[in-house]
């Protein structure tokens, strides 16, 4: 018997966010549990042409977005794909963000014409069935789930600091939702008490002119550096060398990247915002903030007290391997792929 074909639509490819590693993961796993996964993506020009063919042809039997504002443009570039099973799966902006603004109606037609809805966390229902309470039955809750490549954790002298240094890493793209701000003003306040606390972000340009402020900020800030980009195989070697994560979301669709450094060891620390609340127990596997005040004080907690650090760290990296296992992420899409296709 030949396996199901399914295509598997991305927003992005070309930089590593979060949707970037999200889609890689998921092709990875579903393609073990026996699915022939083709993957496009909406900012690469390659391969349209030829999904659309295989389209054509009634190859695939299944279509799965990611990003509710996505639907609209792979209908009008792959027409045949209106007739597929669709799954969706909201990743963070498109219901924190776009549903609220000029997309909303984009966002409810994706919403009514998927099969299948797919949320990360059981506080995003709410916000979905109140606009539209029709699609309650739709809804599926699976996490995202932690899949690290190994990697020797990072030489702390090639980045120039010390054994005794504290290290908080910030993994985010610079765009106006991330609030880098939030870190750097932290930083500022913070190293004031701290003398041996550093901040690394590292992640894509992606709003420049964003970007080019915060860089600007960073460059007056002697203690904070930005790495850029980084290869998602390489992380878990950064992630190795640090000792604290942050995550300073305005909103979130679930903190992946604070999740990745958790299941690390590193205690976190994150902006308490629908996505990142009810993540972890604040006090327990690390702290939630409403401030840079309070981020900074946080800060200061963890990088002054190891014993707490590491018990919270080792708190995070149990929290992670129980509640966002890859395999029980995959399972449950390879479930909810049954459900449309049958058994």
């Amino acid at each position: 018997m030949s396996r199901p074909s399914v295509l598997l639509i991305t927003p992005y490819l070309k930089q590593q966010r979060g949707n970037t590693v999200t889609s890689l993961r998921l092709l990875k796993g579903l393609s073990q549990l026996g699915y022939a996964m083709d993957m496009l993506s909406l900012d690469s020009p390659q391969g349209w042409s030829w999904a659309a063919e295989r389209l054509s042809k009634g190859d695939y039997q299944l279509l799965h977005i990611l990003h509710a504002a996505s639907l609209e443009q792979v209908w009008q570039r792959l027409p045949d794909t209106a007739g597929l099973p669709l799954v969706l799966t909201t990743t963070g902006t498109d219901i924190n963000v776009d549903l609220f603004g000029p997309q909303r109606p984009v966002i409810e037609k994706a919403l009514q014409q998927a099969d299948r809805i797919v949320v990360f966390s059981p506080t995003f229902v709410p916000i979905l069935t109140s606009s539209l309470p029709d699609i309650s039955a739709k809804l599926r809750i699976i996490p995202q789930a932690v899949d690290l490549s190994d990697h020797p954790a990072w030489n702390r002298s090639q980045l120039n600091y010390q054994g005794d240094d504290i290290i908080a890493v910030l993994p985010s793209g610079l765009r106006p939702v991330k609030r880098i701000e939030w870190a750097l003003q932290a930083m500022e306040m913070a190293a004031v008490y701290c003398e041996n606390l550093h901040l690394v972000v590292v992640g894509p340009n992606i709003d420049h002119r964003y970007a080019q402020a915060i860089l600007n900020n960073i460059e007056q800030l002697p203690r904070t550096v930005y790495l850029g980009e980084v290869d998602h195989k390489e992380m878990a070697g950064l992630y190795g060398m640090a000792d604290l994560v942050l995550n300073t979301s305005l909103v979130e669709g679930q903190p992946q990247a604070a999740l990745e450094g958790m299941s690390m060891g590193l205690p976190a620390i994150m902006s308490a915002v629908t996505g990142n609340l009810g993540i972890m127990t604040s006090g327990k596997e690390g702290f939630y903030v409403d401030s840079p005040q309070e981020l900074a004080q946080a800060m200061i907690t963890l990088a002054d007290n190891r014993p707490l650090r590491l018990e919270m760290g080792a708190a995070a990296a149990s929290l992670v391997h129980q509640n966002y296992a890859v395999e029980w992420e995959w399972e449950q899409y390879h479930t909810l792929y049954r459900e449309l296709l049958g058994s």
